[in-house]
């Protein structure tokens, strides 16, 4: 009398696993995660000089709301890729000043990383006007 007769389905850990027994039995089940699990974070983007004046410095301050993530920041116009950055302390910084007179909408992504999932800031809009 084994007890054990077997188990069917997805025994590994991603689906319904079924264990067979050919006798009464207490079974105890232990899981253990093979991909580590993600942590969702936010990203945050700002600008401290919104207005500015054609040909002045804007800084654009990427912050992950988890201090220990690590990775890349990537800026973005739109679409167009404008640089990648490395986190420091949680912060990333771009700076241009060949902005022309128009509102400019920024985005920043964190790449997420072995801990982290990506995330992507919410539009900022700066604003340049003519001097």
């Amino acid at each position: 009398m084994t007890g054990f007769g077997g188990w069917s389905g997805d025994c590994s850990g991603t689906g319904a696993c079924t264990l067979l027994l050919d006798i009464a039995k207490a079974v105890t089940a232990t899981f253990t995660a093979t991909k580590p699990i993600k942590t969702a974070m936010t990203t945050t983007l700002i600008s401290l000089a919104n207005p500015m004046l054609v040909g002045q410095t804007v800084t654009l301050t990427a912050t992950v709301n988890q201090g220990a993530a690590t990775g890349i920041v990537t800026f973005k116009y739109g679409d167009k890729v404008l640089d990648t950055v490395p986190i420091t302390g949680g912060t990333a910084i771009y700076a241009t000043s060949v902005l022309a007179q128009a509102t400019h909408r920024f985005t920043a992504v964190h790449s997420g990383d072995a801990n982290y999932l990506e995330s992507t800031s919410m539009m900022l809009g700066q604003c340049v006007q003519r001097r």
